[in-house]
């Protein structure tokens, strides 16, 4: 039920973003994923995805377990 409220919260592309690392997360939860990839996914534009992610952070949606880089995708831990 708290995350039924806690999403109702969400923007459309907080939405977008956490739906799309749910489709893409393995049975630990866990996402790897380059900031593209995922900002195609979700249908937002890249630059707004950086935001987007902080702020599923900060509402305990999703923990970011190690950033990305040029070379190497982030991972994402869906909460």
């Amino acid at each position: 039920e708290q995350a039924e409220r806690t999403a109702s919260d969400l923007s459309v592309r907080q939405r977008a973003v956490l739906e799309a690392l749910r489709l893409k997360m393995d049975k630990n939860n866990l996402v790897e994923a380059k900031a593209a990839m995922l900002a195609e996914a979700a249908k937002i534009p890249l630059g707004s995805l950086h935001s987007v992610i902080g702020s599923l952070e900060k509402k305990h949606l999703i923990r970011i377990n190690r950033p990305g880089s040029a070379r190497a995708s982030a991972v994402y831990e869906v909460l």
